[in-house]
């Protein structure tokens, strides 16, 4: 194996393991950290000195370290927070990251996105077996980070989970699919993020596999972020394509035949989501939150008028939900919020305006429902990816546009 492809895996692996699967949480607290803090590094090394052109300074990159860095001190250092060792190693990470050459990244996504179409086929065979009643041998874990219910557990076949609350699948229907991760709804942010480096193609096969297992996660992320594809393409395309007519009708006339023919269905896709513990949600608004108990959303509306508002209360004040945009304001305050929109859009605005909007729009979508996951740099990877490998696409494009001429 030569570098550029030891380098590609190593990066693959990297983006893989920072959206946190399940291996991840069998792991000592730092090795993720440790271990690929020194294949990077390694890997910076060698593509400064080995590999003409293996790392890329330019205006755009610059841009996105200066964010990055910022982001850095706010968030992880001492400067005006805790010092968080494990974070700090984790952007460093990152920050290396930014300058390798798009082809490592294009390398790496082809690695990563047949990881997630295994995952996919795996995914959906358990969950069809399941459906049908089967039994299967699994082992049963409750890991620390879901210990406030005590009910909930998962259940690992082995190449897939699942996440129940005692002995219902979450979401009090059919069962949603995780995948490897933690919730259905981690999976159903990172089809979608996939989907759209693919910028939405579904005449490509492996991407309609993705597709059905983002709509059996039922996530309303997964949704919001199928919608904003939608849109895009759209826009892009002025006119409604092929693949998406034929893929609403589809998708159409499933749910209108499950939702009247399944009441589990009713519930995991409708009364989930849709329904109010009072009353039908009635907006966006009131659909973010339908998650967020009423005395927090009262704390907070006491928290914004205070002299924390500026700079928050720091990373391990669990007062406030995280799912919720609230949290990361709650946390970080206005400066912190503001910083993590600089890293979002400094990223996003290469390429395409249209493109840029979709992905600074997506990741907007993920602030205000899953806010947690933009603390860690896993998010901002998947966004970088998605610009390096369309820039690396584009340019193959046209240079088989080039030698056509």
């Amino acid at each position: 194996m030569n570098r550029i492809k030891l380098i590609s895996v190593n990066l693959g692996l990297l983006l893989f393991f920072a959206l946190h699967p399940y291996p991840r949480w069998f792991m000592p607290e730092g090795l993720f950290q440790i271990v690929f803090l020194f294949t990077t590094t390694i890997s910076s090394i060698e593509l400064r000195r080995n590999i003409r052109k293996g790392l890329v300074v330019d205006k755009y990159r610059i841009g996105i370290c200066i964010a990055a860095v910022t982001f850095l001190l706010f968030f992880t250092t001492p400067i005006v927070h805790d010092f968080r060792i494990g974070h700090f190693a984790y952007f460093l990470i990152f920050i290396q990251i930014i300058f390798f050459n798009d082809i490592i990244f294009y390398n790496s996504y082809k690695f990563l996105k047949k990881l997630f179409i295994i995952i996919s086929v795996f995914a959906i065979v358990f969950w069809v077996l399941n459906a049908m009643g089967v039994p299967l041998i699994y082992y049963k874990c409750t890991p620390a980070f879901r210990t406030e219910s005590v009910l909930d557990n998962y259940r690992i076949y082995g190449p897939v989970l699942s996440l129940y609350r005692g002995n219902m699948p979450i979401g009090g229907g059919i069962e949603r699919i995780c995948g490897v991760f933690a919730e259905p709804g981690h999976f159903g942010i990172y089809i979608g993020l996939m989907l759209a480096i693919e910028k939405f193609n579904f005449y490509e096969k492996r991407n309609l596999l993705l597709l059905i297992t983002g709509f059996l996660t039922f996530s309303t992320a997964f949704y919001g972020i199928f919608c904003l594809g939608v849109l895009y393409k759209l826009l892009k395309y002025k006119r409604i394509t092929t693949d998406i007519i034929r893929i609403v009708a589809v998708l159409f006339f499933t749910a209108i035949t499950l939702l009247f023919f399944s009441d589990r269905f009713v519930e995991t896709i409708y009364g989930r989501v849709v329904e109010n513990k009072r009353e039908e949600v009635s907006g966006v608004v009131d659909l973010l939150d339908n998650r967020v108990p009423d005395s927090h959303i009262t704390k907070f509306e006491s928290f914004i008028h205070s002299h924390d508002a500026l700079v928050g209360l720091g990373y391990d004040n669990d007062e406030m939900v995280g799912t919720n945009w609230r949290g990361v304001v709650y946390r970080f305050g206005i400066i912190g919020t503001v910083i993590m929109l600089l890293l979002i859009f400094s990223i996003a605005r290469k390429g395409s305006m249209k493109y840029g909007f979709l992905l600074a729009a997506i990741a907007l979508l993920i602030v205000a429902h899953r806010a947690y996951l933009m603390f860690s740099p896993a998010i901002y990877m998947m966004l970088l990816t998605a610009v390096y490998v369309n820039r690396t696409k584009e340019s193959f494009i046209i240079k088989i546009e080039g030698l056509d001429k």
